[in-house]
């Protein structure tokens, strides 16, 4: 676990150095990107990609027994404007054997989202992110304390993503979760409501 979050952080902080160097303007005939945008109407964007974040899981005593969350992402939106977008999109992590006290642990949250493009006419182009769903947990503890809940959660984020010929992009996004902090079985509860989290995305 603590590797796949190593190599995570290795390609998030290659893509925040990179992202910004990238044109900052694409123009063809002094066309900008939101003009194309904007002839072209509402589209869909569709993307997928990788995730972490700094969800934890504590026993009854306050001690760790499950610390960095990762997994797969994936998103669907529907522009509206060049600017606007909604939709809905997925997060989905498991951890088998993270520590002595887990055995197996699974989270899934879906959700609706909005983006909203702060400068539509650069590449890369930076945007914000609000988002409110749905989370369910699923714990197996120590072979023999099960556990479940279902809550809510609200995200809140920033992300810059560049985009290339045929419309493919690809991006990061830094957000901040809100959760909800349920007690999964009689041993296990989650400590923090606010979690930290970046999202490597790729998509079309």
């Amino acid at each position: 676990q603590y590797t796949y979050m190593r190599r995570f952080g290795l390609l998030l902080a290659w893509l925040l150095v990179g992202l910004p160097v990238f044109p900052q303007i694409y123009r063809v005939g002094g066309i900008t990107l939101s003009s194309l945008d904007a002839l072209s109407g509402p589209s869909w964007e569709v993307g997928a990609g990788v995730f972490a974040s700094t969800a934890t899981l504590h026993v009854e005593k306050g001690e760790d027994a499950f610390r960095g969350e990762a997994g797969f992402a994936a998103r669907g939106l529907y522009a509206l404007l060049s600017w606007a977008a909604l939709g809905v999109e997925g997060q989905f992590s498991r951890a088998k054997d993270a520590s002595v006290f887990i055995d197996d642990y699974r989270v899934l949250r879906v959700g609706g989202v909005g983006k909203f493009t702060i400068t539509p006419d650069t590449n890369p182009r930076a945007y914000l992110l609000l988002g409110a769903g749905v989370v369910r947990r699923e714990v197996q503890s120590l072979r023999f304390l099960a556990g479940s809940s279902t809550d809510g959660y609200a995200t809140v984020g920033w992300g810059l993503e560049a985009h290339s010929v045929g419309g493919w992009f690809g991006g990061v996004e830094l957000y901040g979760m809100y959760d909800s902090a349920p007690r999964l079985n009689s041993f296990l509860r989650v400590p923090r409501r606010w979690t930290a989290g970046a999202h490597l995305r790729f998509g079309l």
